[in-house]
Protein backbone atom coordinates (compact mmCIF):
# COMPACT_ATOMS: atom_id res chain seq x y z
CA UNK A 1 0.00 0.00 0.00
CA UNK A 2 1.53 3.16 -1.10
CA UNK A 3 2.45 5.69 1.95
CA UNK A 4 1.28 9.28 1.11
CA UNK A 5 2.69 12.85 2.66
CA UNK A 6 -0.33 14.50 4.36
CA UNK A 7 0.10 17.71 6.55
CA UNK A 8 -0.29 16.06 10.50
CA UNK A 9 -2.92 18.73 10.79
CA UNK A 10 -4.69 17.32 7.89
CA UNK A 11 -4.84 13.83 8.83
CA UNK A 12 -7.29 13.86 11.26
CA UNK A 13 -9.81 15.55 8.82
CA UNK A 14 -9.64 12.37 6.78
CA UNK A 15 -13.28 11.58 5.89
CA UNK A 16 -14.60 14.42 7.48
CA UNK A 17 -16.70 17.84 6.63
CA UNK A 18 -15.87 20.87 8.37
CA UNK A 19 -16.69 24.56 8.40
CA UNK A 20 -13.32 25.78 9.44
CA UNK A 21 -10.42 25.37 8.65
CA UNK A 22 -6.64 27.34 9.57
CA UNK A 23 -6.98 30.77 8.89
CA UNK A 24 -10.55 30.67 7.77
CA UNK A 25 -12.49 30.67 10.90
CA UNK A 26 -16.08 32.41 9.64
CA UNK A 27 -18.14 29.31 9.20
CA UNK A 28 -19.30 30.08 5.80
CA UNK A 29 -17.07 27.86 3.81
CA UNK A 30 -17.41 23.65 4.02
CA UNK A 31 -14.24 21.62 3.91
CA UNK A 32 -15.12 18.01 2.45
CA UNK A 33 -11.80 15.57 2.84
CA UNK A 34 -11.05 12.54 1.12
CA UNK A 35 -9.94 9.35 2.89
CA UNK A 36 -6.30 10.57 2.86
CA UNK A 37 -6.93 13.89 4.56
CA UNK A 38 -6.93 16.05 1.42
CA UNK A 39 -9.56 18.88 0.11
CA UNK A 40 -10.70 16.51 -2.99
CA UNK A 41 -12.72 13.87 -4.52
CA UNK A 42 -10.50 10.45 -4.23
CA UNK A 43 -8.28 9.11 -6.86
CA UNK A 44 -9.30 7.06 -9.08
CA UNK A 45 -7.96 4.29 -11.42
CA UNK A 46 -8.64 6.28 -14.76
CA UNK A 47 -6.32 9.10 -17.00
CA UNK A 48 -6.90 11.80 -14.35
CA UNK A 49 -5.86 16.09 -13.25
CA UNK A 50 -4.04 16.12 -10.77
CA UNK A 51 -3.33 19.40 -8.64
CA UNK A 52 -0.37 20.07 -6.12
CA UNK A 53 0.22 23.53 -4.59
CA UNK A 54 -0.40 24.99 -1.02
CA UNK A 55 -3.39 27.36 0.16
CA UNK A 56 -4.20 29.07 -3.38
CA UNK A 57 -4.92 25.77 -4.66
CA UNK A 58 -6.67 24.26 -1.58
CA UNK A 59 -8.97 26.96 -2.42
CA UNK A 60 -9.16 28.75 1.27
CA UNK A 61 -12.20 30.78 2.01
CA UNK A 62 -14.13 29.12 -1.27
CA UNK A 63 -16.08 26.44 -2.11
CA UNK A 64 -14.65 23.72 -3.72
CA UNK A 65 -16.48 24.01 -6.81
CA UNK A 66 -15.18 27.44 -7.09
CA UNK A 67 -11.33 26.18 -6.86
CA UNK A 68 -9.40 26.06 -10.29
CA UNK A 69 -9.35 22.82 -9.53
CA UNK A 70 -12.78 21.54 -9.66
CA UNK A 71 -13.35 24.14 -12.95
CA UNK A 72 -10.44 23.35 -14.58
CA UNK A 73 -11.91 19.27 -14.33
CA UNK A 74 -15.12 20.45 -15.59
CA UNK A 75 -13.42 22.66 -18.90
CA UNK A 76 -11.31 19.45 -19.53
CA UNK A 77 -14.07 16.90 -19.05
CA UNK A 78 -11.85 14.38 -16.84
CA UNK A 79 -11.53 13.56 -13.19
CA UNK A 80 -9.48 15.64 -10.85
CA UNK A 81 -7.60 15.11 -7.03
CA UNK A 82 -6.43 17.63 -5.46
CA UNK A 83 -3.64 17.00 -3.10
CA UNK A 84 -2.64 20.64 -2.01
CA UNK A 85 -1.73 21.36 1.24
CA UNK A 86 -3.32 24.65 3.07
CA UNK A 87 -2.04 26.73 6.28
CA UNK A 88 1.16 25.77 7.72
CA UNK A 89 3.83 23.22 7.80
CA UNK A 90 5.10 22.68 4.23
CA UNK A 91 7.22 23.48 1.61
CA UNK A 92 8.28 22.62 -1.98
CA UNK A 93 10.03 18.74 -1.54
CA UNK A 94 7.27 18.44 0.42
CA UNK A 95 5.06 16.89 -2.32
CA UNK A 96 7.28 15.07 -3.89
CA UNK A 97 6.72 11.63 -1.97
CA UNK A 98 3.05 12.09 -3.39
CA UNK A 99 4.29 13.13 -6.73
CA UNK A 100 6.29 10.38 -6.83
CA UNK A 101 3.14 8.10 -6.26
CA UNK A 102 1.39 9.53 -8.89
CA UNK A 103 4.10 9.40 -11.28
CA UNK A 104 3.64 5.78 -11.45
CA UNK A 105 0.51 5.33 -12.68
CA UNK A 106 -0.26 3.55 -15.85
CA UNK A 107 -2.74 6.64 -16.66
CA UNK A 108 -2.51 9.63 -19.24
CA UNK A 109 -2.59 11.76 -16.57
CA UNK A 110 -2.03 15.65 -16.33
CA UNK A 111 -0.40 17.78 -13.49
CA UNK A 112 -0.50 20.93 -12.28
CA UNK A 113 2.74 22.04 -10.08
CA UNK A 114 2.02 25.43 -8.36
CA UNK A 115 5.80 25.82 -6.92
CA UNK A 116 6.06 28.03 -3.66
CA UNK A 117 7.68 28.94 -0.41
CA UNK A 118 10.63 29.35 -1.99
CA UNK A 119 12.18 30.90 1.30
CA UNK A 120 11.43 27.83 3.38
CA UNK A 121 12.99 24.34 4.39
CA UNK A 122 12.73 21.81 6.38
CA UNK A 123 14.53 20.05 9.19
CA UNK A 124 12.68 17.25 10.58
CA UNK A 125 9.26 19.06 11.32
CA UNK A 126 10.84 22.52 12.21
CA UNK A 127 10.34 25.01 9.24
CA UNK A 128 13.14 27.50 8.51
CA UNK A 129 12.58 30.91 6.48
CA UNK A 130 13.97 33.77 5.48
CA UNK A 131 17.15 31.83 4.16
CA UNK A 132 19.49 33.62 2.22
CA UNK A 133 18.92 33.96 -1.51
CA UNK A 134 21.59 31.37 -2.80
CA UNK A 135 20.22 29.04 -0.60
CA UNK A 136 16.42 29.38 -1.54
CA UNK A 137 17.60 29.38 -5.59
CA UNK A 138 19.77 26.37 -5.26
CA UNK A 139 16.67 24.70 -3.09
CA UNK A 140 14.44 25.64 -5.96
CA UNK A 141 16.40 24.33 -8.65
CA UNK A 142 17.32 21.12 -7.10
CA UNK A 143 13.11 20.77 -6.45
CA UNK A 144 12.23 21.53 -10.23
CA UNK A 145 15.05 19.54 -11.41
CA UNK A 146 13.61 16.16 -9.38
CA UNK A 147 10.41 17.25 -10.61
CA UNK A 148 11.31 16.79 -14.47
CA UNK A 149 13.12 13.61 -13.89
CA UNK A 150 10.01 12.53 -11.94
CA UNK A 151 7.63 13.90 -14.15
CA UNK A 152 9.19 13.40 -17.25
CA UNK A 153 6.78 11.29 -19.07
CA UNK A 154 4.22 13.38 -18.34
CA UNK A 155 1.76 16.72 -19.03
CA UNK A 156 3.20 19.17 -16.57
CA UNK A 157 1.65 22.66 -16.44
CA UNK A 158 4.09 24.60 -14.00
CA UNK A 159 2.46 27.88 -11.83
CA UNK A 160 5.07 29.83 -9.36
CA UNK A 161 3.96 31.64 -6.02
CA UNK A 162 6.07 33.47 -3.66
CA UNK A 163 5.66 36.77 -1.55
CA UNK A 164 9.74 37.33 -2.26
CA UNK A 165 11.00 38.22 -5.74
CA UNK A 166 14.16 36.01 -6.66
CA UNK A 167 16.47 35.85 -9.86
CA UNK A 168 14.67 32.40 -11.13
CA UNK A 169 16.97 30.89 -13.76
CA UNK A 170 15.72 31.52 -16.75
CA UNK A 171 15.34 27.31 -17.28
CA UNK A 172 12.97 26.95 -14.98
CA UNK A 173 10.94 30.88 -15.37
CA UNK A 174 10.26 29.93 -19.60
CA UNK A 175 8.63 26.97 -17.87
CA UNK A 176 6.19 28.47 -15.77
CA UNK A 177 2.95 29.10 -17.69
CA UNK A 178 1.97 31.34 -14.64
CA UNK A 179 4.52 33.84 -13.01
CA UNK A 180 4.75 35.50 -9.02
CA UNK A 181 1.22 36.72 -7.73
CA UNK A 182 -2.30 36.78 -10.11
CA UNK A 183 -4.04 38.35 -7.17
CA UNK A 184 -7.47 39.50 -8.54
CA UNK A 185 -9.77 39.32 -5.38
CA UNK A 186 -9.68 37.66 -2.30
CA UNK A 187 -11.57 35.15 -0.22
CA UNK A 188 -11.42 36.19 3.49
CA UNK A 189 -12.28 39.56 5.08
CA UNK A 190 -8.84 40.09 6.24
CA UNK A 191 -7.33 40.49 2.63
CA UNK A 192 -5.94 37.30 2.40
CA UNK A 193 -6.10 33.87 0.23
CA UNK A 194 -7.42 34.05 -3.53
CA UNK A 195 -10.82 34.70 -4.20
CA UNK A 196 -13.15 33.01 -7.14
CA UNK A 197 -12.45 35.31 -9.99
CA UNK A 198 -8.88 34.67 -9.47
CA UNK A 199 -9.62 30.41 -9.39
CA UNK A 200 -11.58 31.42 -12.35
CA UNK A 201 -9.05 33.46 -14.40
CA UNK A 202 -6.39 30.46 -13.69
CA UNK A 203 -9.04 27.44 -14.75
CA UNK A 204 -9.55 29.35 -18.07
CA UNK A 205 -5.65 30.26 -18.51
CA UNK A 206 -4.59 26.40 -17.59
CA UNK A 207 -7.64 24.88 -20.05
CA UNK A 208 -6.32 27.01 -22.75
CA UNK A 209 -2.40 25.45 -22.25
CA UNK A 210 -4.02 22.05 -21.58
CA UNK A 211 -5.69 21.96 -24.95
CA UNK A 212 -2.40 22.62 -26.79
CA UNK A 213 -0.48 19.59 -25.85
CA UNK A 214 -0.38 17.20 -28.25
Amino acid sequence: MEEWFVPPHMIPLAEKIVDQFGWDTSQTTQYQFNKLGFRSPEIIAQDSLFVIGNTLSFGLGINESDTYACLLSQYIKRSYANLSFACYLHENHDYLINIKNLARRPYNDIFVIQINNLDRRRDQDQIFVNNDSKFCIDYLIDYFEQLQTVLKNKKVIYLYWDDKQHEIPNHIKNQLLIHNKFHLDCSLSNGNNFGVKTHLAIAKIISSKIAKFA
